[in-house]
């Protein structure tokens, strides 16, 4: 209940927002971070055209794909999983 009593309140699902968007920050800023390391210190990465190179691309390519795929089929799901419970909650309201 809010502080004057009444029953409509904020969801609790603010505080589940503070912290997902506190999570995309820093992992944001850390990125940010380790692209202009990465951009300052180029010496320290093989040639892309050397094997090397070529099998860290290779490898950066699939960790970046998979994470986003993971990241699609959360949403996705959590998307769905809302759908459900919102139908389940109109069934039970009529």
């Amino acid at each position: 209940m809010s502080q004057n009593g009444s029953k409509t309140s904020i969801p609790i699902t603010h505080d589940k927002q503070n912290v997902l968007a506190i999570g995309v920050l820093i992992t944001c800023v850390a990125g940010l971070a380790i692209s202009l390391w990465v951009y300052s210190n180029p010496s320290l990465l093989p040639a892309a055209s050397s094997k090397a190179g070529e099998s860290l691309l290779k490898h950066y390519l699939r960790v970046s794909h998979q994470l986003w795929l993971l990241a699609l089929i959360a949403t996705a799901s959590s998307l769905l999983v809302k759908i459900a419970s919102a139908e389940t909650k109109q069934e039970d309201h009529f």
